[in-house]
Parts: C-alpha cells; structure tokens; sequence
C-alpha cells in the first residue's frame, strides 16, 4: 500500500511538472503587436519657392503601426522568429505665403509614407511559468516604404518640397509584462531608434530633384499584443 502510495505521488508530481511545461507553449508562436509613439525631433529647414509660398516646423507628432512575429520556442525562456510589420508616422508642417500684398499660415498633419519593416526577433521571457512575468525583446532587420503622391509639404511655385522615406536598418529594443502561460497578452515600451525621413527638392521646369535634408527620428512607443 505505502509502495502505491509513493508510485501515486510520483506520478502526480510528473503529471503536475508536464502540466506546467506546458502552460508555456512549446514550439512554434505567433507574436501580434500593435504599436503608436511619439517621435523626437524635426527637420531643421525653413523652404520656400520664389513666389513666396513656405513651409516649414516639419516634424513627425504620432506613429502608429503593426507587427506580426512567427517563430520558435527554443528554450523555456528564450523565443527566436521572424516577422514583418507596417507603420505610418503623421507629419505635422506649417505652410503658407509671403507676399507683398497679403499673407497667410495654416498648419497640417498628414500621412505620407508607410514603413515595412522585415526583422529577425530574439524575446527572454524572466519566468515563464509565472503568470505574470517581465520580458525583454530585440528586433533587428531592415525596412523599406513607399510615399503617397501628395506627399508634397509645398506645390506652388519654380521650386517645390516634399517630404519621403529611407529605407535602412530597422532596430527596435522592448521591454514589458506578459500576463498568461499557454496563450498571452502583453504590454511594453518600445524605442524604433531609426525612422528615416528626408526633404526632397524638386522643380517645374524638369531639373533632376535632389535630396536637401535628411533626418533620423527615435520613436518612443507603448505596445500591446498577444502570443499564441
């Protein structure tokens, strides 16, 4: 009878520990995050036509997006997958005209590029047996985007601006909470340290455009998502 008993225990205790192996998914996850933040800086022109038409303060406010991540569970605390996203930064500027019979400024916000982002993702996860637990998250890669036609900040005159994407590195470190063991939701702060933009100066009477500013923009971000 004491000899059951122990074999009982045993197998309950194995039983217990392969439950809770498996509260954390083992094998392949799929990570859906949604993003939005608030960029730092601005381009520091001031650009005119010959007319009188300007525009200038051209920065990025808000940034929003999307990222989907498929990928291993290679240890208990270690995830690594690949993944692909999109996001679009709104572009606040000031313009208007300068003339010598009258004047006028008004401001805008504007969505003129979308950022695709394809990275490689390396997640640890403290305690993933824990239903509440911190993680820290690094995703690197390259992005590239496309510009709407009316990306133009001034279209006016001789000389006209508009504002378009880099493609370059995509480097985004995170850290967070995940609450949930088999399946889970989690919430983060996030920096995207390279959001390229630049000014682009283009003419009416078919000159080549060229390139007259370029700017790299941190976003700080807060995201939200879940893993299954």
């Amino acid at each position: 009878m004491t000899m059951n008993k122990i074999l009982i225990t045993i197998l309950l205790a194995v039983s217990s520990f392969s439950l809770k192996a498996q509260d954390f998914m083992d094998g392949f996850h799929t990570f859906i995050d949604l993003y939005a933040g608030f960029p730092s800086g601005s381009f520091s022109g001031e650009y005119s036509d010959d007319s009188g038409y300007y525009a200038k303060n051209i920065k990025p406010t808000f940034s929003f997006g999307m990222n989907i991540t498929e990928g291993y569970q290679v240890l208990p605390n270690l995830f690594a997958g690949i993944g692909f996203g999109a996001y679009a930064p709104v572009i606040y500027h000031k313009d208007g005209y300068n003339g010598p019979d009258y004047q006028y400024a008004y401001t805008e916000h504007n969505i003129n590029s979308i950022y695709f982002p394809f990275y490689a993702d390396v997640r640890w996860t403290l305690k993933p047996e824990a239903t509440i637990t911190p993680y820290a998250d690094i995703k690197i890669g390259y992005q590239a985007g496309i510009d709407f036609e009316d990306s133009e900040l001034l279209w006016e005159g001789t000389k006209n601006y508009e504002k378009a994407h880099i493609n370059g590195v995509y480097f985004v470190p995170s850290i967070g909470v995940r609450f949930g063991r088999a399946a889970g939701f989690n919430l983060g702060i996030a920096y995207n340290t390279s959001m390229r933009a630049k000014i682009i100066e283009t003419y009416s009477n078919g000159q080549e455009p060229k390139t007259i500013e370029k700017k790299n923009f941190g976003v700080f971000m807060l995201t939200i998502g879940a893993d299954f």
